[in-house]
């Protein structure tokens, strides 16, 4: 009997003594994207808006910014050789069928709106202009597409446990661009006709490019 108590005693000392630790929001941005990253899959349920806010400005944008192609010329060598286009300037996952991503940049105008929509976009002609939409950019907070997770040559299906944890990081980094992007240009408010802003952003091949923008600036303001 005496040795169950002392067990007793033992264990409510070890729980009174235990401090619990909270996670630091400014220690888990400044997490490194190695051995600290796996603070985000530690736990049941994975952290997908702390892994981007890690990953935004260390990693996606740097990346996206040394990747840039002119959409103009983007645009110009689609048209002429899609695969080669593709070869040259996309990423894509190792299956062929997938489409390629492109990491692009270049001045637009935007000529209609649409804000009201929770798929809010903006149709835009690409400098040098001729008065005809080019390509459509979204500015949600809905994305149909997974474009900037895509492109990111650093992330990985098989770092993920399913598609679940893979499905909430292209959620989550459509939504950054979505507050930290679209929001601050101010287009949710007017839709911006007939305004200039210089861009880069990331878009999947297809016939008609839709671009997720992750640098809005306009020009001239």
């Amino acid at each position: 009997m005496r040795w169950v108590i002392a067990v007793i005693v033992f264990v409510v000392f070890l729980a009174l003594s235990a401090t619990p630790v909270k996670q630091d929001p400014a220690r888990r941005a400044a997490a490194s994207a190695s051995d600290e990253i796996k603070v985000f899959f530690a736990a049941d349920t994975f952290d997908a808006e702390g892994y981007v806010d890690n990953i935004w400005d260390a990693r996606v944008i740097p990346y996206v910014k040394a990747r840039a192609v002119d959409l103009s010329q983007l645009l110009a060598d689609l048209r002429a050789d899609p695969e080669a286009a593709g070869e040259r300037y996309g990423y894509r996952a190792v299956a062929e069928q997938n489409p390629y991503n492109f990491a692009v940049k270049g001045r637009m105008k935007i000529l209609s709106a649409n804000v009201k929509s929770r798929n809010g976009r903006v149709e835009a002609d690409i400098a040098p202009y001729d008065g005809e939409a080019d390509v459509t950019v979204q500015l949600g907070p809905i994305f149909k597409d997974t474009s900037i997770r895509d492109l990111l040559d650093f992330v990985s299906f098989d770092d993920f446990k399913n598609q679940v944890e893979f499905a909430k990081l292209a959620t989550q980094l459509n939504t950054h661009a979505h507050t930290g992007v679209v929001v601050p240009s101010g287009l949710l408010e007017d839709g911006g006709v007939g305004r200039e802003f210089d861009f880069i952003g990331a878009t999947t091949q297809s016939s008609r490019l839709s671009i997720v923008p992750l640098r809005l600036v306009p020009v001239g303001e």
